[in-house]
C-alpha cells in the first residue's frame, strides 16, 4: 500500500515534475485520486458547496494511506471536518503547519525593532586598510545609524538537532547588527580597474593593489588590499589583433596600505 494519497481536483491540464499531482515528483509510489466534479471554480469560493465536501468525504472514508493531502489549499476550509473522518493524517494546506510553527516562533516577538549604532566594537574586526574606520570629532555610539524591523528567531538549532538559546555569539540581535554594519562598511571605498586578462582572478578574492600618484610615487592612501566584488573578462577582435581585458570592481572598508 502507498504511504501517500493525493486528492486531486477534477482538472485535466498537464502535470509536470514538481507538481504535487505528477507521479514523477515523488521517489516512491503515490495514490493520486481525482475527485469527480470538484472543479477549481467551485472549490475556490467563499462558501464551497456541501456536495463537494460529500465527494471528498466519501473518498476519505475509503482511503487507507497513512497521509492524505490535496492538490488545492482551498480545501483547508474543511480541514477540521476531514480530521474527524479518518485516523490517517490529513494535510489540506501548508496553513496546517502554523500551529506547529508556534512551538518554534514566538509570535509576540517575531518582529523586533533593533537600533544599530556604528560603534568602536568594529575595531575588533579585521580590516583591509590600516586607517581608522571612523575618525570624527563627535561620538556615534549614542546615535543609532539605522533602525531595522526584521523577523527575529530567539534560538538557533545545532547540527545535532539540539536547541541553542539566543545568548552569547548566537544572539540574533548581535548577528544581524554586525553583519549589516560589516556589509555597509565594506562598501566604504570602491574603485574600478582594467587589467590584462587574468582568468585566475575570482569574485571574493582579496588582492593587493599598488596605485601610482600622478606626480609619481605610490599612493599609500588608495593602495592596499581590496576585495573583488565582481569582474568580467572581455575579448575584442580588432584589425590589429585580439585584445583581452579583465574589468574589476573592487571594494574595501578602510583606507590605507596595511
Amino acid at each position: 500500500m502507498d504511504q501517500l494519497a493525493i486528492l486531486q481536483l477534477d482538472t485535466n491540464f498537464p502535470r509536470i515534475a514538481g507538481d504535487i499531482c505528477c507521479r514523477e515528483t515523488f521517489s516512491s509510489n503515490v495514490n493520486i485520486i481525482k475527485i469527480k466534479n470538484a472543479s477549481v471554480s467551485q472549490i475556490i469560493s467563499k462558501n464551497p458547496e456541501e456536495q463537494h465536501f460529500i465527494n471528498f468525504k466519501n473518498q476519505i472514508l475509503t482511503t487507507r494511506e497513512k497521509l492524505i493531502t490535496t492538490s488545492c489549499g482551498f480545501t483547508f476550509y474543511w480541514q477540521s471536518l476531514f480530521n474527524k473522518l479518518t485516523k490517517s493524517n490529513i494535510v489540506t494546506s501548508s496553513l496546517c503547519c502554523l500551529e506547529e510553527k508556534r512551538k518554534y516562533f514566538n509570535l509576540h516577538t517575531l518582529f523586533d525593532t533593533k537600533e544599530v549604532a556604528f560603534s568602536k566594537s568594529n575595531s575588533k574586526q579585521a580590516h583591509l586598510g590600516d586607517e581608522e574606520i571612523v575618525n570624527l570629532d563627535f561620538d556615534l555610539n549614542e546615535n543609532p545609524s539605522r533602525t531595522t524591523r526584521v523577523p527575529i528567531v530567539d534560538f538557533t538549532m545545532r547540527m545535532d538537532g539540539t536547541i541553542n538559546s539566543g545568548d552569547g555569539e548566537y544572539n540574533p540581535h548581535k548577528v544581524i547588527s554586525q553583519s549589516r554594519m560589516r556589509y555597509e562598511s565594506l562598501l566604504c571605498k570602491s574603485l574600478r580597474a582594467t587589467v590584462p586578462m587574468n582568468i585566475e582572478l575570482e569574485a571574493g578574492q582579496i588582492i593587493n593593489v599598488k596605485l601610482i600618484k600622478s606626480m609619481g610615487g605610490v599612493d599609500n592612501w588608495m593602495s592596499g588590499f581590496y576585495l573583488i566584488k565582481d569582474l568580467r573578462h572581455t575579448v575584442h577582435f580588432t584589425k590589429d589583433g585580439v585584445q583581452c581585458y579583465t574589468y574589476l570592481r573592487l571594494v574595501r572598508d578602510t583606507p590605507g596600505d596595511d
